[in-house]
């Protein structure tokens, strides 16, 4: 039985994800033979902001920039350990998938949250202030 994406949705949303998995991160890194503090600093310069793009692209309704926003921000997070966020960029991707675009308008502001929560850990583990 195919269960709803509004029901996968909520199933997500109650799962408490580690805004950094250090520990994840630095294997996924160390794995793809990268430097994880490199990663972090690189995560900083893309995605700093891009929360500002991201409601552009989803007022505009474009949606093929949406689609590519959400594959580099999948990828990008899942590599530092930025599980939370990869769990919104995987749910973006469910969006597409079952075809639910009125859905997109209620995640900027989701996205906001997640990409601040994200800046802030990664700012403290690189010891900028």
């Amino acid at each position: 039985i195919q269960e709803s994406l509004e029901a996968m949705i909520e199933k997500r949303r109650g799962m408490d994800l580690p805004i950094l998995d250090k520990v994840i991160g630095k294997a996924n890194t160390k794995n793809a033979g990268l430097n994880y503090t490199h990663e972090l600093k690189i995560f900083l310069d893309t995605f700093d902001r891009s929360d500002i793009y991201f409601r552009e692209i989803v007022n505009q309704k474009s949606i093929h920039k949406i689609k590519e926003f959400c594959i580099d921000l999948e990828r990008h997070a899942k590599l530092i350990g930025a599980e939370s966020l990869f769990k919104l960029a995987e749910t973006l991707s469910l969006i597409f998938v079952y075809d639910k675009l009125d859905m997109l308008p209620i995640y900027p502001g989701k996205y906001h949250v997640e990409l601040q929560k994200l800046i802030e850990e990664i700012k403290k583990e690189l010891n900028i202030k």
